[in-house]
């Protein structure tokens, strides 16, 4: 119902060949629009309507430090400033000299193959008669992560045009098509045009939709920046979004250009989907120059990339954790250093699957690489044998051989599961959920020093009397400092009602829980994933300096970003929200759901495709770390369970999402 319901907002938005996915790469034509002739072929509507029911909506200014749309969320925090240039980071940057056109380029329309005139490095002409001509990239540009086009247009000197002055132009084209029809032109999703009297047009699907007021004088030329990067459509779909500048003179900002649902998808653009970029003209009046492109790296929640590593999943013969955890590996807790990465996970002896049949106990299991792309060499791991609890959890069956620690015994079965892992003082601080078997469970704290692989005594217990039992803890910095202390977010669950999710603080000194308790997240806050309950918090808080006047090495706010289960109807999905807090308070500010959950689930197409039926069964992310530090990416490792005709299995897949380190 959801997708039919958006498809039917995307053709209210978007007409004609805009709405294909992988359209005719030979020819695309304009069709007229919707049938009644109100919105022309493509591009989708993006603009502000004429008036507003109630209060119009502030827009969030992305660099004044202030919220000014109120929704607790700052400059870059804020997902509406993610395709703003100064929220992202530029990685790549590619010329393309117009000298090398045969090589970098498609003439078009094939039909006619006139190539345009390059002199001085320039196209200074698309040939004599009235018919659009042009070139396109060979490769589609991805931009679902960001990218900056820049050109620069100039009215020409001598320049000749056969037809009426205004009729000759260049323009720099956005669109899903690598060709159009001879008589035709590219379909625009979006456009900067140039006509040979010096007018500046900005155009979506043939409509102008922004101008710059003053006149390109003959023999001048302006520079054209089109930057473009993940937001969302009037109907709140993801969307590629853009903001063009003329000279740095801004005259469209975050303007929509295309659902992310609609964008190309291969030639090029497998892993990041985008659109072609072309440039087209008629006369010889308009010239154009200067022409490349920056790929940049900006927040976009909905988009995952697998990581460029030689394994697709991770196993427990590939982490060295022995038989004690053959029965399947879940509940991942992931930490990245510039030294490697620690993985804790919980397993037992006997399958997982088991436990809807009869009580049995789990078992903390520790790894670290100093690998810093995961390749296929075997991690090292505590020995073999769990970190915490019995090498004989499930205390079913006889205890496998070797397994000299079991402590089974008539009563009830202790366990160990649902590690969190945080990084600090070159250590690291556990929490973990322990309890009897069929009874309330609690969180336990710990530290852990790498060196030693040994654990000390857990450090302090909580059972909150609100919660039947909780589950599912995320340890994570309430401050940017080592003395810092610290915040757990934890699932809170009801005997007649919906699991919650809340947050209480902990103390740096001896890992002990303070009194306070807030609630963060409800059912009632994500009601079409989490009508059912919402559940196992992943939380990721990093600290950067904003607001006015502030100095640049003192951390001012926290930005938390909560990953969580969502329980409905539909099953297990992964959404998100965010919040912010000023350094130093004691809780978390309001969170605010992402306007695309959920996010991520069991058979998401960045994920190996499924041999059967997929589960969720759990889910850690940490920022990634390389020797010289942090990156502009996280780490997302998500367990699943495969249940096929063979029997039900486990696995640990690493995917990759794209967010600027603060």
């Amino acid at each position: 119902m959801r997708a039919a319901v958006l498809w039917a907002m995307a053709l209210l938005l978007a007409g004609g060949c805009s709405l294909v996915n992988k359209p005719d790469r030979g020819k695309i034509g304009r069709d007229g629009g919707l049938p009644d002739g109100t919105v022309p072929d493509g591009g989708m509507d993006g603009g502000m309507d004429a008036g507003c029911d109630g209060p119009c909506p502030v827009p969030e200014v992305c660099n004044d430090g202030l919220d000014n749309d109120h929704n607790g969320l700052t400059d870059c925090q804020d997902y509406a400033c993610a395709s703003e240039e100064h929220c992202c980071v530029a990685t790549t940057t590619a010329s393309y000299p117009f000298a090398e056109i045969d090589r970098l380029f498609r003439v078009v329309p094939t039909e006619a193959a006139v190539r345009p005139m390059v002199m001085g490095g320039q196209i200074i002409g698309f040939g004599s008669n009235d018919n659009p001509k042009g070139i396109v990239l060979n490769r589609c540009t991805p931009m679902v992560t960001g990218v900056q086009v820049t050109a620069q247009l100039g009215v020409r000197a001598g320049g000749s045009c056969e037809s009426a002055l205004e009729s000759c132009y260049a323009k720099l084209v956005l669109t899903p098509s690598s060709d159009f029809l001879e008589g035709d032109a590219f379909v625009d999703e979006l456009a900067v045009r140039l006509d040979s009297m010096g007018r500046i047009t900005v155009e979506q699907a043939g409509r102008v939709i922004a101008r710059r007021e003053s006149l390109v004088g003959l023999g001048s030329a302006v520079t054209v920046r089109m930057q473009f990067g993940p937001g969302q459509s009037q109907a709140g779909e993801p969307a590629i979004v853009g903001t063009v500048a003329i000279d740095d003179v801004t005259l469209l900002s975050r303007w929509p250009v295309q659902l992310a649902r609609l964008l190309v998808i291969d030639s090029g653009c497998e892993t990041n989907p985008g659109l072609f970029i072309g440039i087209e003209g008629r006369g010889n009046a308009v010239s154009v120059g200067s022409f490349g492109t920056t790929e940049q790296e900006c927040a976009n929640p909905s988009h995952f990339a697998r990581p460029t590593t030689s394994v697709a999943t991770l196993s427990r013969t590939h982490l060295g954790l022995g038989d004690w955890a053959r029965g399947g590996l879940a509940q991942p807790a992931l930490v990245s250093t510039t030294s490697g990465w620690d993985l804790l996970v919980d397993a037992s002896d006997d399958a997982r699957r088991n436990e809807e049949l009869r009580d049995m106990g789990f078992g903390l299991g520790y790894s670290f690489t100093a690998v810093m792309a995961w390749d296929t060499s075997p991690w090292p791991s505590s020995m073999g044998q769990p970190l915490i609890g019995d090498c004989h959890a499930s205390c079913f069956g006889s205890p496998l051989p070797g397994c000299t620690t079991s402590l089974c015994m008539p009563g009830p079965i202790t366990s160990y599961r649902e590690p969190s892992a945080l990084f600090r003082a070159g250590g690291l601080l556990l929490a973990y959920v322990e309890g009897s078997v069929g009874a309330a469970q609690s969180i336990r704290t710990a530290r852990l020093r790498r060196a030693s692989d040994a654990l000390p005594a857990p450090a302090s217990t909580f059972a909150p009397s609100e919660c039947s039992s909780v589950r599912s803890p995320s340890i994570v910095p309430a401050g940017p400092q080592i003395t810092d202390d610290l915040w757990v977010f934890f699932t809170c669950e009801h005997d007649m009602a919906p699991s919650d999710i809340r947050v209480v603080g902990v103390s740096q000194v001896d890992l002990s829980f303070k009194s306070t308790v807030t609630t963060v997240l409800t059912a009632t806050d994500v009601p079409e994933m989490g009508s059912l309950g919402v559940s196992s918090p992943e939380a990721l808080v990093e600290f950067a300096t904003l607001g006015p006047g502030t100095d640049a090495g003192m951390p001012t706010q926290a930005t938390i970003r909560l990953w969580f289960t969502g329980q409905s109807a539909m099953g297990r999905t992964v959404g998100l929200v965010l919040a912010s807090a000023n350094v130093g308070a004691d809780m978390p500010g309001a969170f605010e759901p992402y306007f695309d959950n959920p996010v991520l689930w069991a058979d998401h197409p960045r994920l190996p495709t499924c041999a059967g039926e997929c589960y969720l069964e759990g889910m850690s992310v940490t920022r990634v770390f390389d020797g010289s530090g942090a990156t502009g990416r996280l780490r997302f490792l998500v367990a699943r369970s495969v249940q096929s005709m063979s029997g039900t299995s486990y696995e640990l897949v690493p995917v990759d999402q794209v967010w600027p380190a603060p």
